[in-house]
C-alpha cells in the first residue's frame, strides 16, 4: 500500500484541533453563563445589596424593576393628577370670598334698585316697613315674630314636595352636586346667614316692597297697595278675606310671583316652587301691610335651607 501524503496528514490534525478547540470555547461559554445565572440578585453587580439602597436618581438595573417602577410612577402621577383636579374644580380662598362679595352685592343691589324705582317712579318701597323714628316698635315686634313662624309652612311644603316620587324632584335634589352650589356650601354658615338676610332683604323691598304696588297701580288699583286690613276683613272668615282682594291687588300679587320664579329658574320645578312662593310672600303683605314679615319669613327660610344642606354635606 502506498505510505500517506505528510502534508494531508498534518493539515488534517490541523483542523481537528480547530474544532476542538472550538468546542471547549463553547463548553467554557456555557458553563460561564449558568454561573452567572446561579448567582443571587445580592451577588449581581448594580444590585440593591451591592450598592445599597437605592438613591434619587440611580438607574434601574432589570427590565422587570423598570416596568414595575414605571407602574408605580403612572400610579402616583394618577394620583397627584386626581388631587389637581379636585383642587382646580374647587375655587381657591380668595376666589371664594369674589364669589361670596359678587352674591352679597347682588342680592342688596335688588334693594336698592328698588329704593331707586321708587324714588323716580314710585312707589316708596318703605311705605310698608316700621318706621322707626316714629315709634313702631311694636309693628318691628309683630314683623320679627310672625316672620319667623310664616317660614315654618314654607318649609313644610317644600319638605312635601321634595318627597314627591317624581323625575322631576330627582333632579332637583341633583343639583347639589353642580359645581356652583358646591362652592356654595364651601362658604361658612355665617357667611350662609348673611347672604340669607341679604336675599331676604333685597328680593322683598323689590318684589313685594315695590313690583307688588306698582303693578297694582298700572292695573288700575292704588298706588299704596291695598290690603285687607284697609277693608276691614280682619273679623271676617278667611274666605271672605280672600274674596275682599280687589282684581288689580291679585293681578299685581300673580305677575309678581310669575317673575320671581323666573328669577329662580333653576328647573322648572323650581320655578313653579318660587313662583308659590312669591305669591305666598306677597299675601302676606297683603294680609298685614307689613313688610318686614315677608322679609323675616324670607331670611329664616334660606337660613334653614342652607343649614339642612350644611348638615347633609357634614
Amino acid at each position: 500500500m502506498p505510505e500517506p501524503d505528510s502534508r494531508s496528514e498534518a493539515s488534517a490534525r490541523s483542523e481537528t484541533d480547530v474544532r476542538d478547540d472550538s468546542d471547549a470555547n463553547a463548553r467554557v461559554s456555557e458553563t460561564s453563563t449558568a454561573a452567572d445565572e446561579a448567582k443571587s440578585p445580592a451577588d449581581k453587580p448594580g444590585s440593591a445589596a451591592t450598592n445599597g439602597p437605592a438613591k434619587p436618581g440611580d438607574p434601574v438595573d432589570s427590565m422587570a424593576d423598570s416596568s414595575t417602577g414605571e407602574s408605580k410612577t403612572d400610579d402616583a402621577e394618577t394620583f397627584d393628577t386626581g388631587d389637581r383636579d379636585e383642587d382646580d374644580a374647587a375655587l381657591p380662598h380668595d376666589s371664594l370670598d369674589a364669589f361670596f362679595r359678587s352674591a352679597v352685592i347682588y342680592e342688596v343691589g335688588l334693594g336698592f334698585l328698588a329704593l331707586f324705582l321708587g324714588l323716580v317712579l314710585g312707589p316708596d318701597a318703605r311705605e310698608s316697613l316700621p318706621n322707626l323714628m316714629a315709634g313702631d316698635f311694636r309693628q318691628v315686634a309683630e314683623g320679627l315674630g310672625w316672620g319667623v313662624l310664616a317660614a315654618i309652612p314654607m318649609g313644610l311644603v317644600v319638605f312635601g314636595v321634595m318627597q314627591l316620587p317624581l323625575e322631576s324632584v330627582r333632579r332637583l335634589e341633583a343639583l347639589g352636586e353642580e359645581p356652583t352650589f358646591r362652592e356654595l356650601m364651601r362658604l361658612s354658615l355665617p357667611s350662609l346667614f348673611v347672604l340669607s338676610f341679604c336675599a331676604g332683604v333685597g328680593e322683598e323691598l323689590f318684589f313685594r316692597g315695590w313690583m307688588v304696588p306698582a303693578m297694582e297701580s298700572m292695573l288700575g288699583g292704588s298706588e299704596a297697595i291695598a290690603t285687607t286690613s284697609d277693608r276691614g276683613a280682619a273679623a271676617d272668615s278667611w274666605l271672605a278675606i280672600f274674596t275682599r282682594i280687589s282684581r288689580p291687588t291679585w293681578g299685581a300679587l300673580i305677575l309678581s310671583s310669575l317673575i320671581f320664579g323666573l328669577f329662580h329658574f333653576i328647573t322648572r320645578l323650581y320655578v313653579v316652587v318660587a313662583t308659590f312662593i312669591g305669591l305666598y310672600l306677597g299675601l302676606l303683605l297683603v294680609f298685614t301691610d307689613n313688610l318686614l314679615i315677608p322679609i323675616v319669613a324670607h331670611t329664616v327660610y334660606d337660613a334653614a335651607q342652607f343649614w339642612l344642606a350644611k348638615r347633609r354635606e357634614a
